[in-house]
């Protein structure tokens, strides 16, 4: 994608992540994937977690590092979340149906996205997470 537009960029208490959240949430009638990025630790589990549940979703969250995507069913909403740390191969990718994950329509939020950046061809959003004391830094970035 080429056409790339910063959205935000702002550091935030860990405390106040709703507002992360809701940010966000603004955007998601353009924008039906995100991609969430940093190092181990980060806050990119929390984050998908504060976001579900400021959607609506009541139920407990479970990070998807070793089911490598995780569905979640509620009203009239259905949110993908992968992690794809453990990921090695676009092949691994095929295997589990991940294009057809994304052309569903449904919300995909993608930790450790950093193998499918170069061939995503939907608009998406970006999210740089950097973690530092009590303050986590985000950066927003929209790709067209």
């Amino acid at each position: 994608m080429s056409d790339t537009k910063l959205v935000f960029k702002d550091s935030f208490a860990e405390t106040e992540i709703e507002t992360v959240a809701q940010k966000i949430i603004a955007y998601l009638s353009h924008y039906r994937i995100i991609c969430l990025t940093g190092e181990v630790g980060s806050g990119k589990t929390t984050l998908s977690k504060t976001l579900l549940k400021t959607l609506g979703f009541q139920k407990a969250v479970d990070s998807p590092t070793f089911n490598l995507v995780n569905t979640y069913h509620w009203a009239n909403q259905t949110v993908y979340h992968f992690d794809l740390y453990r990921i090695k191969s676009v092949q691994e990718l095929n295997e589990i149906g991940f294009l057809e994950y994304l052309d569903s329509g449904h919300l995909c939020l993608i930790e450790w996205p950093e193998l499918v950046l170069d061939f995503l061809d939907q608009p998406y959003l970006n999210l740089r997470i950097e973690h530092h004391d009590n303050m986590r830094h985000y950066e927003l970035i929209a790709f067209n």
